[in-house]
């Protein structure tokens, strides 16, 4: 409780009103020692470069784990792992510690700089610094341009002023092509809402946001404060075009139920047009960089014939800038995970793929296998240039392991190839949603199975947060592979809820075990892989001293789910919580 309580009051806070931005000093570049002026206006000096970087705030997790390599930081926030609210989720799997402003830990830690919230404790902040540490108050910067300024200050202080400014024309050049995208429309008038129906208000970043996105903040234009919650005669007077609900509620997870279902908006033109979106807090609500994404997140559900707009330029997982002249019509998919990704972002314009992978029907590891794929093609393609050349699609989707030759033959032909990344961990393929929702023009459409899918990991972190003692669980493949430390389903154990023995013992990545190994490890749960036989092997003699194949807690996964690259990836989850955690599944 003591970590929520912190995530709200960090959430609230993003929604305070304007404060005066402290103008950090202008050290010389390269030069040290250096002293910048903290939000409280309190110089902080540094003789070097720090290495040793503990981060108490999310936005100082998302700037520095953009600026900096993760071995620079010693520990980021509770939340930095949360991709409902994280925008850095799948980098911070790579930093050690998971802090909040708790002064022992920190101490004992020996950082070089800590950087709380300016909200902090003072207290603690003294605490902090009568140990001999050195503490930087983060400021809490309201309005897109005081954004930019503090991820300027916070590359200062870190010694890497290039890499913030790059941050900064990045995150101003993607708001500025969003707002040419959108110019000239008919501003769309739009209500934000968070529970309790408190709203952005003025002044306010999301006011800023929703202008930058085309569209008219109604509280903000009525003056409305964010200090006191909008009542239901000042909504329906208003009655918006749009309507934006917070999707990050863990202090209040009915309050998107609750809004819907009230009687008295039944009759809101935002209602009646299906006009409410849950938007993703990650991208909205931040004061970091990334609240470009939450500009293009706004405009695509505003505008979305307007927004994404071409040509569109992408950088691929193989790092090949691909440009796309036009919204792509006819789309060929070389990997089972763009099939799945297709199938639901596409569902509406299934004309758009021109064919999926043959993998598409596998049983046993596609999820689209037996499913209705009704108005989709039944041309299956494997990576042969003449095939897919004769198809004629302008966009192709491939893996990083497609064979080069392939790839470079299908663009000698001007067909434009984009690789897909290859992931592991859940934050990241969520990342890789909203991108793919970008290329194909529907990133609106890859909005909402965002935020469909963080519904469903909220509703799983909400039961397992109520555990007195987590479960340990192996997944094993076939030859005893056994899936350790940063592997996806490493990711996917801890965040249905368990341990992962594997990678408890220290095991890394994919390692193939012996059964004395197995024995070592004695999980409470194995989960096995459907292509092993469960009857052979739990009738091994070796393992049947295992706690697992005494207690009948060997269970066949279902491959298709857990080992998505898709948002079936979500479905394992759900799948590892079940086996898991039986008795809490169903509630």
């Amino acid at each position: 409780m003591k970590a929520l309580r912190i995530a709200v009051l960090l959430f609230l806070a993003l929604l305070i009103a304007a404060i005066s931005l402290p103008q950090p000093a202008q050290a010389q570049g390269g030069q040290w020692p250096r002293t910048i002026i903290d939000a409280a206006g309190q110089p902080v000096t540094l003789d070097a470069p720090p290495s040793r970087i503990a981060s108490v705030t999310i936005a100082s997790d998302e700037i520095l784990l953009s600026l900096l390599g993760p071995e620079r930081l010693i520990g980021v926030t509770t939340m930095a792992d949360d991709p409902g609210i994280s925008n850095v989720a799948s980098r911070a799997a790579l930093v050690p510690h998971r802090l909040t402003a708790d002064p022992e830990l920190l101490i004992s830690l020996e950082p070089d700089l800590i950087i709380v919230a300016s909200w902090t404790d003072p207290a603690v902040v003294q605490q902090l610094r009568d140990a001999g540490l050195t503490v930087f108050l983060m400021p809490a910067p309201v309005g897109l341009e005081p954004i930019a300024e503090t991820v300027r200050m916070l590359g200062e202080l870190v010694g890497e002023e290039a890499g913030a400014e790059a941050l900064v024309t990045a995150m101003q050049a993607q708001i500025a092509a969003v707002s040419a995208a959108v110019a000239g429309v008919e501003p769309v008038r739009v209500l934000f809402l968070t529970p309790g129906n408190y709203t952005s208000g003025t002044p306010s970043t999301i006011a800023e946001v929703i202008a930058a996105a085309g569209g008219i903040d109604i509280a903000a234009e009525a003056g409305a404060s964010q200090y006191d919650p909008l009542g239901d005669e000042f909504i329906l007077e208003q009655d918006p075009d749009v309507i934006l609900l917070t999707g990050w509620t863990p202090w209040d997870p009915g309050f998107v139920e609750t809004f819907r279902q009230n009687p008295a908006y039944t009759d809101l033109q935002a209602v009646r047009n299906n006009r409410v979106y849950v938007v993703n807090d990650a991208h909205l609500s931040t004061t970091s960089h990334f609240i470009a994404e939450g500009v293009a997140d706004v405009a695509a559900l505003l505008y979305p014939d307007r927004y994404p707009a071409y040509p569109l330029t992408v950088t691929d997982a193989l790092g090949q800038q691909v440009t796309l002249l036009a919204r792509p019509q006819s789309i060929v998919s070389l990997t089972l995970g763009t099939d799945e990704l297709l199938a639901a972002l596409l569902a509406d314009e299934p004309g758009r793929v021109a064919a999926l992978s043959h993998l598409a029907d596998a049983p046993g590891i596609s999820n689209l296998a037996g499913a209705s794929l009704a108005g989709f093609t039944s041309t299956r393609v494997e990576a042969d240039p003449e095939q897919i050349i004769a198809l004629e699609p302008d966009l192709v989707l491939a893996a990083t392991f497609t064979d080069e030759a392939v790839r470079q033959q299908l663009t000698a032909a001007g067909i434009p190839v984009i690789a897909v990344g290859d992931f592991t961990s859940v934050p990241a393929m969520l990342d890789n949603i909203t991108w793919l929702g970008q290329i194909l023009g529907v990133r609106a459409t890859a909005q909402r199975l965002v935020g469909d899918l963080l519904d469903r990991l909220e509703a799983i972190a909400g039961k397992t947060a109520t555990l007195e003692q987590r479960r340990s669980l192996i997944y094993l493949s076939t030859d005893n592979w056994i899936a350790g430390c940063q592997t996806t389903l490493d990711d996917m154990i801890s965040r249905a809820g368990g341990i992962n023995a594997a990678c408890a013992a220290g095991l890394d990545g994919w390692k193939q075990v012996d059964a004395e190994t197995l024995i070592t490890l004695d999980p409470e749960v194995i989960v096995l892989s459907s292509w092993v036989d469960i009857t052979a092997w739990q009738a091994e003699p070796a393992v049947q001293g295992l706690a697992a194949v005494r207690e009948g807690r060997v269970v066949t996964g279902k491959d298709a789910h857990l080992s998505a690259v898709s948002h079936f990836i979500v479905n394992g989850v759900e799948d590892l919580f079940a086996i898991l955690y039986p008795e809490l599944a169903g509630s």
